[in-house]
């Protein structure tokens, strides 16, 4: 019987590709961690709400409620006018 992988197909280990891809890994799951408690924070939910409100969103759709919740707060408060280009 055949085995479906043969060791001779894998590439040789490259510890420092290893360790960027594990540092990027870290970062970017820092990254969708700091939106979604942005998100939480700007839209006042309590932590468990916030976690059922993000809970299986994908990153695109975290990016897009983390830009939308920030553009409708600082509109709200009257911080800038995103909307007034003069």
């Amino acid at each position: 019987m055949k085995r479906p992988f043969n060791n001779s197909t894998w590439p040789k280990p490259n510890t420092d590709l290893e360790a960027a891809l594990g540092r990027f890994i870290i970062a970017w799951n820092v990254l969708e961690q700091q939106m979604e408690f942005a998100i939480h924070e700007i839209c006042d939910l309590s932590h468990p709400m916030g976690l059922s409100v993000t809970a299986n969103l994908g990153t695109k759709a975290k990016l897009d409620m983390y830009l939308t919740t920030t553009h409708c707060y600082l509109e709200l408060h009257e911080t800038i006018n995103l909307w007034d280009n003069d």
